[in-house]
């Protein structure tokens, strides 16, 4: 005759600390998977500030240029319309006519 050994207690212990175990390797790839989601976030945070830094020196590159093509085109305006009253009096130097024409309103 074999002697009757109860493994149920042994076997009931081995399943709860299979169970802790799990539990414990989910609750560790939880917090895992949470610091790997806040990393990338920062990183593309991070990539988002740069562009928009980008953007905005673009922004501002765009006014100084309108600004400068307006510049351009008021000074060109000016420009022909003394070009246009030096044909008309030849003997007169443009500087001088330019000069005449801009300083008085015709």
């Amino acid at each position: 005759m074999t002697p009757r050994i109860n493994l149920l207690p042994h076997r009931e212990a081995r399943r709860e600390l299979k169970k802790k175990v799990f539990w414990a390797a989910t609750a560790l790839s939880f917090i895992a998977g949470l610091v790997m989601i806040g990393l990338v976030w920062s990183i593309l945070q991070g990539y988002i500030s740069n562009q928009q830094g980008r953007n905005e020196f673009v922004r501002a590159e765009n006014r100084k240029l309108d600004s400068q093509i307006k510049e351009i085109a008021t000074l060109r305006r000016k420009s022909k319309g003394c070009v246009h009253a030096s044909a008309r009096w030849k003997t007169c130097r443009p500087i001088a006519i330019c000069r005449c024409i801009c300083s008085t309103n015709w």
